[in-house]
């Protein structure tokens, strides 16, 4: 009795694993075993640059030139000629694609246990329930 009583407890206290519990998510949802695809983007970031020249002439002018992002002014007062040139601070786009093989491992188990151990708890639970009506009889 203290046996059937033992194997029914160990019976019950074990449980599904955690493996059996991953199969069955990926049973029911394929794509959590999908290879994945970051991307991962770095950026470089250049401050702006400013330099100035003179040089000297007789009229009196301001010309400006933009062209990719750099700014070019240049005043003329007189004899004084004053070049002012701005770069606009520039970034650099640097993407990289990784590709990460799949974390999770989908492994086939056996079906023996899986196939009768229901039949086997509801035999044990079966032989219990007579086990504690025949001892409630006597006593």
């Amino acid at each position: 009795m203290r046996l059937i009583k033992s194997i029914i407890l160990i019976f019950l206290l074990t449980g599904c694993s955690a493996e059996w519990h991953l199969n069955q998510a990926i049973k029911k949802n394929p794509a959590m075993a999908q290879i994945s695809v970051y991307g991962i983007d770095t950026i470089f970031v250049r401050d702006s640059i400013t330099m100035t020249d003179t040089f000297t002439t007789t009229e009196v002018d301001t010309v400006t030139v933009t062209k990719d992002g750099v700014t070019t002014v240049v005043y003329r007062n007189h004899d004084v000629i004053r070049v002012k040139t701005i770069v606009k601070a520039d970034t650099i786009r640097y993407t990289k694609t990784i590709t990460l093989p799949p974390q999770i491992k989908f492994v086939e188990r056996k079906k023996g246990m899986e196939k009768y151990g229901p039949y086997l708890g509801l035999l044990l639970l079966i032989l219990m329930m007579v086990s504690i009506f025949k001892n409630s009889r006597r006593g």
